[in-house]
């Protein structure tokens, strides 16, 4: 998020990512001018998820370093190894519990990744523990998701709550509050 008064100067490449529009979250990653090391993580990350999101792990697999990346990078590689290897995703499981267990980076986009990486195992407990370390507004839309896919509607509908007193206008705050729409249609 931008401070107050600046130009959030990724809204565009966020904003086209959570709208599933991944070519263009691409593209204007590879367009915009940033200034600092944050953006230009954060543009990264967006960029390679994207990526992933289009079925081209191998992209971001060749150009991720994973002995020299941010934590960030290094755990958008992993769910990009763990998309592209369906023989080796119980190993990158046991190397997620491993550091979940041990010392994970204090890093929200480390948090989320590992967080789907569980959700995709349809372990939503250990992805709750690992979204509940977090404030980030995708983390906070992740665990909407998780508790929609356990049946409480009641707690995914605080969690939007929570997440509109942070930012009501938010693209993935209204995301996560139509998603928890369907869930209350589709129970009457």
């Amino acid at each position: 998020m931008a401070k107050s008064g600046d130009i959030d100067m990724l809204f565009e490449v966020r904003n086209n990512f959570l709208l599933g529009a991944y070519q263009n979250s691409i593209n204007e990653a590879q367009n915009v001018r940033l200034k600092s090391d944050e953006e230009r993580l954060a543009r990264d990350v967006y960029m390679y998820r994207a990526y992933i999101a289009q079925n081209k792990p191998s992209i971001a697999l060749s150009e991720i370093n994973a002995s020299s990346a941010p934590p960030a990078l290094v755990a958008v590689r992993r769910f990009a190894e763990y998309m592209a290897n369906p023989a080796n995703r119980s190993k990158i499981v046991e190397e997620v519990e491993a550091e979940f267990n041990g010392d994970i980076p204090n890093d929200d986009t480390v948090f989320l990744m590992s967080a789907i990486i569980y959700m995709r195992e349809q372990n939503i407990d250990n992805a709750l523990r690992l979204l509940h370390q977090s404030d980030s507004l995708e983390c906070r839309a992740a665990t909407v998701q998780c508790l929609l896919k356990l049946d409480r509607v009641d707690l995914a509908a605080k969690e939007v709550k929570k997440m509109q007193e942070i930012d009501e206008d938010s693209t993935v705050t209204q995301l996560a509050l139509a998603w928890l729409n369907t869930a209350l249609v589709s129970l009457c």
